[in-house]
């Protein structure tokens, strides 16, 4: 079932990506696919600096990472938004702009429209005080604004998301390298097991 099931699909990936952060645009890809946009990002902000620290994308072109973050990162009007909100908290255009408002604004009318976009949903991964964690959804004008379904799929992704970026956090900052899966993973609530390519475990956490 899970290999016909797109939403499962998705979660596989993003678990993966938790895994390996090299991955994770494998999940950011998928959940685009999932949500028929045209691409997706995963950003980490860190609040005293005022720029991202973590960046990875989907279904963008390689110049965009380089030019959002170089200037138009502090020019995106959504990032207000999402610092008001919570962890597990989504947002979309309709909360911040009227169509007239994009038009004027530099990162609708000058970024977007340089890489085909236009329109965004987005769920908070982490609200801490040092640091901001976004997954957003990018689609293109053709594609229009979000709707009901999509706002849904998003807040299903949220827990799949959150314990990902967690364990890719977990992993980043672990000091005991020749452990640092089985710190990460004895982290998580969920009981989980490490198999090799015959399926014997070769490890498992407590709730395991």
């Amino acid at each position: 079932m899970a290999d016909s099931d797109p939403f499962l699909q998705t979660i596989d990936a993003v678990y993966a990506g938790g895994l390996e952060s090299e991955r994770m645009p494998e999940a950011l890809e998928a959940t685009s696919s999932l949500l028929g946009a045209v691409g997706a990002t995963l950003e980490v902000i860190s609040k005293p600096a005022k720029r991202p620290i973590g960046f990875w994308a989907a279904g963008l072109p390689d110049v965009s990472r380089t030019q959002y973050i170089e200037h138009f990162a502090a020019l995106n009007p959504r990032i207000p938004l999402t610092l008001r909100q919570r962890a597990g908290d989504v947002a979309w255009d309709r909360q911040l702009f009227d169509e007239g408002q994009m038009k004027r604004d530099p990162f609708y009318s000058e970024f977007l429209p340089h890489l085909g976009l236009r329109y965004f949903v987005s769920i908070v991964l982490e609200q801490s005080v040092d640091t901001l964690a976004v997954v957003a959804v990018q689609r293109s004008r053709k594609q229009g604004h979000v709707e009901k379904r999509e706002i849904n799929l998003m807040r299903r992704l949220y827990p799949h998301y959150q314990r990902a970026y967690d364990l890719t956090m977990r992993l980043n900052g672990a000091s005991d390298r020749s452990n640092l899966l089985e710190n990460a993973v004895e982290w998580l609530t969920d009981g989980v097991a490490l198999l090799r390519a015959d399926s014997k475990i070769i490890y498992a956490n407590d709730a395991m």
